[in-house]
């Protein structure tokens, strides 16, 4: 990449721009996602069972109240 080409990225907040962008914030997701570790997957892993264990309690009881 020229200079010129370079400075005109810096200039014109291209990669700023991009990076607010749906696009690039999905790849900042997945860039995210891929650098976790095990520990780090096995901790979410747990936290969704438990946030979807006390919606279903939640959901259970009012399903039931609703009879």
């Amino acid at each position: 990449m020229s200079k010129e080409a370079q400075q005109q990225l810096l200039v014109g907040h291209v990669i700023a721009k991009f990076k607010s962008s749906s696009w690039g914030q999905k790849l900042a997701k997945q860039d995210a996602k891929a650098a976790t570790s095990d520990f780090d997957r096995y901790k979410a892993a747990v936290a969704k069972a438990k946030k979807s264990r006390a919606v279903r309690k939640v959901f259970n009881v009012l399903k039931k109240s609703a009879k």
